[in-house]
């Protein structure tokens, strides 16, 4: 949301929908920090249905997490198969699935300067956002569960 209010505040036309569960311990917490963010609206939770819908309609995925227990978040797959681009963090095993200026931005963990420069890169060269975008979608099938599933369960030693 940092990000967000200096982009605002040089007067770029960038907004940003979060969803997803607030706990209730931080949500007076959000609920504050959102609305001293107008460039920035809670869509709630959407059903597991919808989301790969809902990312077709933006220009990218911004994750910026650095949640102690992240792995490969679903939600940077569904990208994927959106087809739009993630500026996420450089943080666990997400370079797994995002590189550097090849399907996406990484920026350094808690690093608001560093989103709001991937944001400002997207929105100025609409060029490279389409082909990071092309890129990220062509990785789709490397995730896709009739390929991975069966390679999973040959390590385990399941036969098929």
């Amino acid at each position: 949301l940092d990000a967000l209010r200096e982009l605002k505040e040089e007067g770029r036309a960038v907004c940003c929908d979060l969803f997803g569960p607030i706990w209730p311990k931080n949500k007076e917490e959000v609920e504050s920090a959102l609305e001293a963010t107008r460039n920035a609206n809670y869509g709630g939770v959407l059903d597991p249905e919808d989301v790969i819908p809902t990312l077709r309609d933006y220009d990218a995925l911004v994750l910026p997490t650095f949640y102690q227990g992240e792995g490969h978040p679903g939600v940077i797959i569904e990208a994927m198969i959106a087809g739009i681009p993630v500026i996420t963090t450089d943080y666990r095993s997400i370079p797994e699935l995002v590189v550097q200026n090849q399907n996406g931005w990484l920026v350094p963990p808690n690093d608001a300067a560093a989103v709001a420069d991937a944001v400002r890169e997207m929105d100025t060269d609409r060029g490279k956002l389409c082909a990071l975008a092309r890129s990220h979608w062509n990785r789709r099938d490397e995730f896709d569960v009739d390929r991975v599933a069966p390679q999973l369960l040959r390590q385990m030693g399941v036969q098929l």
